[in-house]
């Protein structure tokens, strides 16, 4: 088979010529060692909403967390500040300003009374995807809770959608799905130009568990949705129950191995488009496929109680 020119990867999803909801991705497979051009379909599906009656029980449960998330989110970059100079009342005394009022003096001349500095935080430049695993084994009930996983990862999207509306960053959210490569799905609850509006808040209820889960191309597609937003810091959270499988996810049902070398090709990918992706799981045994994946992995404890780090 030729060789896909490695440039493919810079140049984003293309969509197909029959239909323009739909777009296609290339594919790693680690059997030929190289991508499999065009080999996934992939089409944005509307979902119906809920009214946002689950967004509401959500955060009533869980509101002290926010505060907690929040300062998560907040230490994923150091805040920036820019000096205000000229004050007449401020932090620090502006040592420059001093020297010219003592010339100033001496010249016999008006004397300034800004002998201050401060310093003014710059708003953050911030923006984070977020992409739901909705596959159907997110239907099952989490070990030692009485919650679907499907619920908990809804928990945690309140929780997390809440905190960063507050602290102002950018943020989208989408879920994933679908059954075969000719037919992934992503689900689009918020996008990057839209606030956490009741009808966002809606659409986060309505989410449900759906299919197979292949990881690669939503990933693909999660990062394309970041080409061009102006935020030079850019994170990807993936928030799954498991590993990726679907029913053509390679020809040997009985491994996952190939569509855990696609998605870490797809991981390093999102890396080489400078975005930083995470990974927030309710599977206690994720660190071990999420570590070959060479992903930043958070445990998501049961009813999103807490965050740890399995990987570093």
């Amino acid at each position: 088979m030729a060789t896909v020119p490695r440039d493919r990867l810079r140049r984003g999803p293309r969509p197909a010529a029959a239909d323009a909801t739909v777009f296609v991705y290339d594919e790693w497979d680690h059997v030929i060692d190289d991508y499999r051009p065009a080999w996934c379909q992939l089409r944005e599906i509307e979902l119906p909403g809920d009214s946002g009656l689950f967004f509401d029980r959500a955060l009533a449960r869980h509101a002290d967390l926010v505060p907690e998330v929040r300062r998560h989110f907040q230490r994923l970059r150091p805040e920036r500040y820019r000096p205000v100079l000229g004050l007449e009342d401020g932090e620090v005394i502006d040592l420059n300003a001093v020297v010219d009022a003592r010339v100033q003096r001496r010249a016999r001349q008006p004397v300034s009374a800004k002998l201050y500095a401060s310093r003014r935080r710059e708003e953050r430049d911030i923006a984070t995807v977020f992409l739901l695993d909705l596959s159907a084994s997110t239907d099952e009930t989490a070990p030692d809770a009485n919650e679907r996983i499907v619920d908990i990862v809804k928990d945690a999207l309140v929780i997390m959608a809440v905190a960063l509306e507050e602290i102002g960053d950018l943020y989208a959210v989408y879920g994933f799905s679908g059954q075969g490569r000719d037919g992934v799905e992503v689900y689009p609850v918020k996008t990057f130009g839209e606030r956490l509006t009741p009808a966002v808040q809606s659409r986060i209820g309505g989410l449900e568990p759906r299919g197979s889960t292949r990881m690669g191309a939503a990933l693909r597609h999660a990062a394309a949705k970041m080409t061009g937003v102006p935020a030079p810091s850019r994170h990807l959270v993936l928030l799954s129950d498991g590993f990726p499988q679907d029913l053509d996810y390679g020809t040997d049902r009985a491994t996952h191995t190939y569509g855990i070398r696609d998605t870490s090709a797809a991981l390093r990918e999102v890396q080489q488009a400078g975005v930083r992706p995470f990974c927030i799981t309710v599977d206690v045994a994720g660190h071990d496929y999420l570590r070959d994946m060479h992903l930043e992995c958070f445990g998501l404890g049961i009813a999103a109680e807490s965050f740890r780090c399995f990987v570093h």
